[in-house]
């Protein structure tokens, strides 16, 4: 049996002598135990440091999306205005109005100091980022909108030039006959009719330099593009060319036609009622008092009350006063409307008409200069209207009062100028059929 053969124990040689162990196989254990320490300590240094490492790397990584959050929103604020809106610039110093974020010029953006102060430089960055992405696109934009802006001016050029260019030929070609021709009013309407169908503005022209050899005749284009030569000097000659048409009328022209032709009408058949119903104004009116009564309260509480009683009131009348009342109110609301060009109330028509219509507790015998006074309004509208008024528009009874108007009714005196129990009937010399 061999003996245990233990450690650092002097061994027995094949000499027989007892070996030592030597400096090396003594060493060799403690550096190997401070080998092991030194990498354990090595290997908790470098734990620690990459520890330190990543919480360095996460923090900075938040920072930045701080930052990009930050700058963000501050953009957000800046573009849409709600940063000038919540705490406007203040001016300079000098008393020059600061700038409020955007160039007026040019649609740009420029940084607002109130986030160039507050900003951390890092969320600055992309904040300038932001503003500089924007402005570039402004820029780009505007370039391209520019350059479509630019192209289609000179499309447009181009297409007027080359369309001027087949006028101006056409326009030769129509000429070209009166070479030809003896020239006089006829020829030269013809010609210019025929022109003024390529286009109205040159035919002016060219008529007015053709109108030169006709000095007796002065060109009228009519709106249909027709040319008509009328005599400057009245009796010397009828107009040559086409029919002379009257001029289109304005607005204000237009307008007030429409308030002659409703007065007008109105009036026609109210004394066309007045005449079958004796009193009827009179009846009218005294329903109608009510309404003002009601009008009158105070506190608010009368306009209210006077708009809901007139349907009530309206049915307890015969249909010639419903139809009167009506007429009155469209008589009323064409006067004032015609005068003021406002909108009006019913107190305002009350108080309008009461010179046109008879009110109660009047007899009879004013009631023609009632009707003269509602005539000589219409007509006086009508004149004022010119070509805005168009008799064709009047009912068949207004217009009977219209031309009667024109010839005055036997018996005629300045005491007695209006009776319209002498009206011409359809059929007479004064009013046809």
């Amino acid at each position: 049996m061999t003996p245990p053969v233990l450690p650092n124990a002097p061994q027995i040689g094949s000499t027989g002598f007892v070996q030592r162990p030597g400096i090396v196989q003594q060493i060799a254990p403690i550096l190997e135990a401070i080998t092991q320490q030194k990498l354990a300590n090595a290997q908790l240094e470098n734990y620690h440091s990459l520890v330190e490492q990543r919480k360095a790397e996460a923090a900075q990584r938040a920072q930045d999306l701080q930052d990009q959050a930050d700058a963000a929103r501050a953009f957000y604020d800046h573009v849409s205005g709600n940063a000038v809106t919540i705490k406007p610039e203040p001016p300079s110093k000098d008393g020059i109005p600061s700038h409020q974020g955007v160039d007026n010029t040019s649609g740009t953006l420029i940084p607002l100091p109130q986030y160039l102060k507050r900003l951390s430089p890092g969320a600055l960055v992309y904040y300038q980022k932001h503003i500089e992405g924007y402005n570039s696109d402004v820029v780009q934009q505007q370039q391209t909108l520019a350059s479509q802006a630019q192209a289609e001016h000179t499309q447009t050029l181009d297409t007027i030039a080359r369309q001027g260019m087949d006028e101006d030929r056409r326009i030769r070609e129509v000429l070209a006959p009166l070479s030809g021709k003896d020239w006089n009013p006829r020829s030269l309407g013809r010609v210019v009719t025929r022109i003024a169908a390529i286009n109205p503005q040159k035919a002016e022209t060219v008529g007015n330099a053709l109108g030169k050899f006709l000095p007796d005749y002065q060109l009228e284009i009519n709106p249909n593009g027709t040319a008509s030569y009328v005599p400057k000097q009245p009796g010397t000659g009828g107009v040559v060319g086409a029919p002379l048409q009257p001029k289109p009328p304005e607005k204000a022209q237009a307008d007030l036609g429409n308030f002659a032709t409703r007065i007008l009408n109105a009036h026609a058949r109210m004394t066309e009622l007045e005449q079958a119903h004796p009193g009827i104004g009179q009846a009218v009116d005294d329903r109608l008092r009510s309404l003002r009564v009601a009008g009158a309260l105070p506190l608010g509480a009368g306009k209210p009350l006077e708009v809901g009683l007139l349907p009530s009131i309206l049915r307890t009348m015969s249909k010639p006063q419903r139809e009167y009342t009506n007429l009155r109110i469209d008589l009323g609301n064409a006067i004032l409307r015609r005068a003021t060009g406002q909108q009006i109330n019913m107190e305002e028509i009350d108080r309008e008409t009461a010179p046109y219509v008879p009110v109660s507790g009047q007899g009879d015998d004013i009631l023609a200069s009632i009707q003269e006074r509602r005539l000589t309004q219409g007509l006086t509208a009508a004149e004022s209207a010119g070509n805005g008024f168009n008799p064709n528009r009047l009912s068949p009874s207004a217009r009977r009062l219209y031309l009667s108007s024109l010839v005055p009714h036997p018996g005629y005196s300045p005491d007695n100028p209006y009776d319209p129990t002498k009206l011409a009937q359809p059929g007479t010399a004064v009013v046809p059929q």
